[in-house]
């Protein structure tokens, strides 16, 4: 039998069409299953329906497809297309893991993130998931499949241009339907159906969204023309006359403000506003109810591609994160405004992991620290340690957990919280690590009322971003509403929880917030509201500012973006 195929084969030109065609089959499927594993949906009915939105989803996916199987036809080997598969089935695992994580796709800036993996393998290997083989076994069994096909007799170069020029055609086949589904004009899209512009006149979607309706092997051309276009170069290319203008309701012509009581800013690590409960924080709830402090629940994550590094910068200087990348890795060089400028003593940020780790060893004096102190995720010793700052004169301290880091191994490895057998062990890890943490957190709430100089702090506790993606987080709400446990699951908010002097009741803000709110409100409590950058968000503690916003969260994205590509400030600071 196989050698009756072998014969049929070795004829004319059939191997190569043969091998063509299990090739472009085996690139389809591939970009095919990673959509349904990213999105879990594909577009077949809308062809009846909505033809150009189908369009625009199979032709990119067909195309890429083709155009990769042609070169069959110039090769009397096919050996390279087994590499080839390989290659692809790493690069489709590393953006499957970064997307899972992050929501988002390996983009031209992701790579400038790698020193991040130091000590945090575990996070990506949590990602992966055993299904995610069925990438390899395609490519195995198309290498099989190669040992029943003879040597090509010859090269076939009509054929490999004919195939490249038909999926250039579906491909603008597909960005045709693109434009009348989005109402542009097709213009230089002719010419260049990845180029940075087309991607931007088509839809002025995301990074992410482009990838999505393109496919995963379009998205190493999309990196290659992003550097080939120079986006850096092109970041300080930005009218400064009009973003002034926009940027003006948000500056003050005052000289800078300060302060001079103690400061404490925590940041912990994936704190969701759900996990402050009396069974995972039960020290922190014991706090709460004793006293007078300001409790935001529902503060809506603004962190995008810096998640923790995002996360800090919200805090500490009121902007937004950049659309593409991570301002600590692209502007580490830039003039931030912070609280930290307003501090008239000493300041010190105390990190649980290398200095290296999102750009911490620039950024910490960005932010205007002057030292930087690394520990480990010891919790009890991160706290230990801003108690012994605090003591030994300085005046504002930034402490940054990692215990409840994904996938949460070392915070609940060392929590003795007992739960529910039939809670999910991700949740159920999550929760302890939370529990870990607030056991830490005990050193520090338990010497309030004794310590004369923590008495007299205003402390800032709140998360850096939200952990769970939203199908996990339906299903434990699910799970705890059909049980009856008493998490509050459901929507992804960060809590904000302040201690002050300044507070004088007890305030519950049930509104939904947002981080930008941090940066305003610490400003108020510490007295420096004449600080000449107030920051996107609104004062928490002003009801009526809460409801009469001046400018909405998109808004305040994209000037945020604007005035860090520009380094607005090393020119416009007061």
């Amino acid at each position: 039998m196989i050698h009756q195929i072998k014969t049929f084969l070795s004829k004319g030109n059939r191997a190569q069409w043969f091998v063509f065609a299990i090739f472009a089959l085996t690139i389809f499927v591939k970009c095919f299953l990673f959509h349904w594993y990213c999105f879990h949906s594909v577009l077949i009915s809308s062809l009846w329906h909505a033809p150009y939105e189908f369009f625009s989803f199979w032709c990119p996916k067909i195309a890429v497809s083709l155009f990769f199987a042609s070169f069959i036809f110039f090769f009397k080997r096919s050996w390279w297309t087994i590499l080839f598969s390989f290659v692809l089935d790493f690069w489709i695992l590393a953006n499957l893991v970064y997307f899972r994580a992050n929501a988002i796709f390996l983009d031209i800036f992701s790579f400038s993130m790698t020193s991040n993996m130091d000590g945090f393998w575990s996070s990506v290997i949590f990602y992966c998931s055993w299904s995610d083989s069925i990438y390899f076994i395609v490519t195995i069994l198309y290498a099989l499949f190669l040992l029943l096909i003879p040597t090509f007799n010859k090269r076939a170069w009509d054929y490999g241009i004919g195939g490249i020029i038909v999926s250039y055609i579906i491909s603008l086949s597909g960005i045709f339907s693109m434009t009348r589904r989005w109402g542009e004009n097709m213009g230089v899209m002719f010419y260049n159906p990845i180029s940075l512009s087309m991607r931007t006149t088509l839809s002025s979607l995301s990074y992410t969204d482009h990838v999505k309706d393109f496919s995963i092997i379009h998205s190493v051309g999309f990196i290659l023309v992003d550097w080939l276009e120079n986006i850096k170069a092109e970041d300080r290319n930005i009218d400064k006359e009009a973003l002034s203008l926009q940027v003006k309701p948000f500056v003050q012509e005052n000289n800078r403000a300060t302060f001079e009581t103690p400061f404490i800013l925590i940041l912990v690590e994936s704190l969701e506003d759900w996990s402050v409960n009396e069974i995972s924080t039960p020290n922190l709830c014991k706090f709460l109810k004793t006293h007078k402090c300001l409790h935001a629940h529902k503060l809506t994550k603004q962190t995008i591609g810096g998640t923790s590094a995002d996360g800090q910068m919200i805090m500490n200087t009121g902007l937004l994160p950049i659309s593409q990348g991570a301002a600590c890795f692209r502007f580490p060089a830039n003039k931030y405004p912070s609280i930290g400028e307003c501090c008239t003593g000493k300041t010190a940020t105390i990190l649980p992991h290398q200095i290296g780790v999102w750009n911490q060893q620039y950024m910490s004096p960005a932010y205007a620290y002057d030292t930087t102190i690394i520990r480990n995720e010891n919790d009890s010793l991160l706290f230990h340690t801003t108690m012994d700052c605090l003591h030994n004169g300085y005046q504002m301290i930034q402490t940054i957990t990692m215990s409840s880091h994904s996938p949460f191994n070392y915070g609940a490895s060392k929590s003795h919280l007992q739960l529910q057998e039939d809670i999910p062990a991700y949740m159920s890890d999550y929760l302890k690590s939370i529990h870990y943490m607030d056991a830490g957190l005990q050193v520090l709430l338990s010497q309030i009322d004794e310590d004369s100089l923590l008495s007299k702090a205003t402390i800032v506790i709140t998360g850096d971003h939200t952990i769970f993606p939203d199908d996990m987080r339906a299903e434990y709400a699910h799970l705890c509403h059909k049980n009856s446990y008493n998490y509050r699951i459901g929507e992804a908010f960060v809590p904000l929880i302040v201690y002050s002097p300044q507070i004088q009741q007890e305030i519950q803000i049930l509104d939904t917030c947002y981080q930008m709110d941090i940066f305003p409100t610490i400003l108020h409590l510490i007295g420096c509201e004449d600080y000449y950058w107030k920051g996107f968000g609104v004062n928490l503690l002003d009801e009526n500012a809460r409801s009469n916003r001046p400018i909405s969260e998109q808004e305040a994205y994209h000037i945020s973006d604007m005035i860090i590509r520009s380094d607005y400030f090393a020119t416009h600071t007061k």
